[in-house]
């Protein structure tokens, strides 16, 4: 890994001719690469390699009988907060 000494971006192999030199994608630098090993390394990091799939669960609509007890327990509760509300405006 190099970098342009005009403008500082990374440089990019590129072959010409028989030979591969370094070239800066931004203001066109070249630079021979001469007896130095590259390697092209590409690696993908562990976040990438993970799929994470997301579930969303169904409600179940309650059942005829579920409905009917809580119709039965909002009355009450309403029965109560009603009279509740009568005793304080009687007082």
């Amino acid at each position: 890994m190099k970098f342009c000494p005009k403008c500082n971006r990374l440089m990019i192999p590129r072959r010409r001719e028989n030979q591969t030199v370094l070239k800066c994608p931004a203001c066109g630098h070249e630079e021979p690469i001469g007896q130095q090993r590259m390697a092209i390394v590409d690696s993908i990091s562990s976040e990438k390699h993970h799929k994470i799939g997301v579930v969303k669960a169904l409600r179940k609509a309650p059942s005829h009988e579920e409905r009917e007890m809580f119709k039965e327990e909002y009355y009450s509760i309403f029965l109560e907060t009603l009279a509740e509300s009568e005793s304080e405006e009687s007082e």
